[in-house]
């Protein structure tokens, strides 16, 4: 059994769905991928899969986390292009890391760079755009993939 986390961005269609419609696609997809995964012990027997912490509706996301367990061992690039080729358009696969050992879950991973993202560019402002009507909108907030 091998754990894999997949790294993809949220963008199009998908920031206008919420985040349990936007895990119903995620497990679907995999499903689609034909891989063996490890499921729930239930009647329907779901995938089991941590994810990031939701995002907002109309929020875009340039980092998103799925940490999912398959049960027979694949070479990494055949799981990035299983997963790539059935993920619906607007959840983009970025890559896909084989785990081996202790990694933190999902949501840790996203508050640990948002904290060095803060850290390092505290005195950032935000630009507003001003339209017609003469209302500010501030552009909305991305996650933002940051290199180890």
């Amino acid at each position: 059994m091998i754990k894999v986390r997949v790294t993809y961005s949220k963008r199009g269609r998908f920031v206008l769905m919420g985040h349990l419609d936007t895990m119903m696609h995620i497990d679907m997809a995999l499903r689609r991928t034909g891989l063996d995964f490890v499921t729930g012990q239930g009647y329907k027997r779901k995938i089991k899969f941590s994810s990031s912490p939701a995002l907002s509706l109309g929020l875009e996301s340039l980092c998103e986390y799925i940490d999912v367990k398959i049960i027979d061992v694949y070479p990494g690039d055949i799981i990035f292009r299983r997963f790539s080729d059935n993920f619906p358009p607007g959840l983009e696969i970025i890559k896909t890391d084989i785990i081996r050992g202790k990694a933190p879950q999902p949501k840790a991973a996203i508050y640990e760079k948002k904290q060095k993202f803060l850290g390092l560019f505290s005195r950032i402002i935000r630009k507003t755009i001003v339209f017609g009507s003469g209302e500010k909108i501030s552009f909305p907030a991305v996650r933002v993939r940051f290199i180890f």
